[in-house]
């Protein structure tokens, strides 16, 4: 007998519908499925407010990343390490702040300093498919 093939999503929503039925003991299902009943207890709370869709997977990225590099200077640091290729990022990170269109021009622009750090401008140079060193 071949084994059965089940899905994140069934299993989600057969525990759901067990749970929701009357007299349904939560903490014995919770052992029956082998999960924390802060687990049962916010799936079925995301069942009651969005449904079925609600069984799925949310998105772990952040709503916002408020130590992010500025725009700007992403750009700058990927200008600069178009024209240098030779340049390390750290070399690339530091010229782009000391530009008249770098950090002091962003300060102005912006509520939070405009930096970068050697990490992040590292990351830069990955992301826009330019060899960081």
């Amino acid at each position: 007998m071949p084994w059965k093939e089940v899905s994140i999503m069934s299993q989600r929503l057969e525990f759901v519908t067990l749970a929701t039925a009357e007299k349904a003991n939560i903490r014995h299902l919770c052992r029956c499925y082998g999960i924390s009943s802060a687990t049962a207890y916010k799936w079925l709370h995301r069942f009651q407010s969005s449904g079925v869709n609600g069984l799925a997977d949310s998105s772990r990225r952040p709503h916002h990343s408020p130590s992010r590099s500025a725009v700007e200077m992403e750009e700058a640091i990927i200008n600069l390490r178009g024209k240098h290729p030779a340049w390390w990022s750290q070399t690339a990170r530091s010229f782009a702040g000391s530009q008249p269109h770098g950090r002091a021009q962003l300060q102005h622009h912006h509520r939070h300093p405009a930096t970068s750090s050697t990490t992040r401008s590292y990351r830069v140079c990955q992301a826009s498919s330019l060899s960081a060193f």
